[in-house]
């Protein structure tokens, strides 16, 4: 497949914090929230079983910790993890000035190159280990880490774009 023409995009402040929250909740610790909520719930209702069978009163106070424990990582993890993530997404957007800078996005037939006024960054389709697609947005995370937002408002060809980065990233591909 040949690759699509270039573009210019320029990436808001409320692009780059969507994508971020994007890439956490499928790549980073905002994954684990669910596991993490049901893991809790086991351990209130053990503990509250535990309870209610009144095996002591040194067992009591302990399942009564356990259940405040839990209560408390439960609050922490469905309010203030994502209020962290975008806490943190924000700043890394305010440090970096480049990110907000135009950039021109080139497409080979194996690497992608983002080209901007203070930053340059070819990503190798080979070390892309995640391509996120939203409504607006592809997310790309390669292996060391780093994310590359590609706005779909902003491809020039945008059937033939989408469709090349379906194909490029089939095996890594996962749409929101």
């Amino acid at each position: 497949m040949l690759a699509p023409k270039g573009y210019t995009q320029q990436i808001s402040k409320d692009a780059y914090l969507a994508a971020h929250k994007t890439a956490e909740e499928k790549a980073g610790l905002l994954r684990f929230r669910l596991p993490c909520v049901l893991l809790i719930a086991a351990l209130v209702i053990g503990s509250a079983v535990t309870v209610y069978r009144g095996i002591g009163i040194p067992s009591y106070y302990f399942t009564a910790g356990v259940m405040l424990l839990s209560a408390v990582l439960l609050c922490v993890l469905l309010y203030y993890a994502s209020k962290i993530e975008a806490f943190v997404a924000a700043q890394e957007y305010r440090s970096f000035a480049a990110l907000s800078d135009p950039a021109d996005i080139v497409f080979e037939s194996d690497e992608l190159t983002v080209k901007g006024e203070c930053l340059s960054r070819r990503v190798e389709y080979a070390k892309t280990r995640l391509c996120i697609e939203t409504a607006e947005r592809f997310v790309l995370l390669t292996d060391d880490g780093t994310m590359v937002i590609l706005e779909k408002a902003c491809f020039s060809e945008k059937d033939t774009t989408e469709r090349f980065l379906r194909d490029v990233f089939a095996r890594w591909y996962v749409k929101k």
